[in-house]
């Protein structure tokens, strides 16, 4: 009787399972590319003069930082973006990016930015807003039970920091 009972409750007991071990992945995704954001920001804001020729590095060092999930390429997407305050407005000052260019930024390309609730610069100061983004896919049976489908899920993490010592408000050649 009892080998009955759990051949019937193993399929439910290994459903739960595997729903477990993907909600991990999924919240350990999240935090890693979280932290990846947030890393590439801090090494942004440190800088005391941009030029073109250091982004290569600074993607690269994202791409080491957010392994094993892609922020680069067709499966993800980094997203660096200064604003800066003219005393007048706030708007985006410069944006480059890697990966993905389907993937969009949450804060705009041009313009006056989409900025979260509470960032505000005062006359004269920029910010550093680094987004990462990549693309997982839940395993094919937990995937229909956590989140209804098995479609790609996009994660997005978001770090700001204000430059340390120069306002970054242009990139050299």
């Amino acid at each position: 009787m009892a080998a009955l009972e759990f051949a019937l409750t193993l399929p439910i007991l290994l459903m739960l399972l595997l729903g477990a071990v993907d909600a991990v992945i999924l919240l350990r995704s999240s935090m890693r590319i979280d932290r990846s954001a947030a890393e590439v920001a801090n090494l942004v804001s440190q800088y005391t003069a941009l030029r073109e020729a250091d982004f290569p590095g600074i993607f690269d060092a994202a791409r080491r930082i957010a392994a094993p999930l892609a922020v680069s390429g067709a499966e993800g997407a980094m997203i660096i973006t200064v604003i800066a305050n003219d005393g007048r407005q706030t708007t985006i000052a410069w944006q480059r990016r890697a990966g993905a260019p389907e993937i969009r930024s949450g804060i705009g390309a041009s313009g006056k930015p989409s900025l979260p609730a509470g960032l505000e610069l005062d006359d004269g100061q920029t910010a550093v807003l680094v987004e990462a983004f990549s693309t997982i896919v839940p395993f094919a049976l937990s995937g229909r039970l956590l989140f209804g489908d098995i479609s790609p899920v996009t994660l997005r993490g978001f770090a700001v920091f204000r430059p340390r010592v120069a306002t970054l408000a242009t990139v050299g050649t």
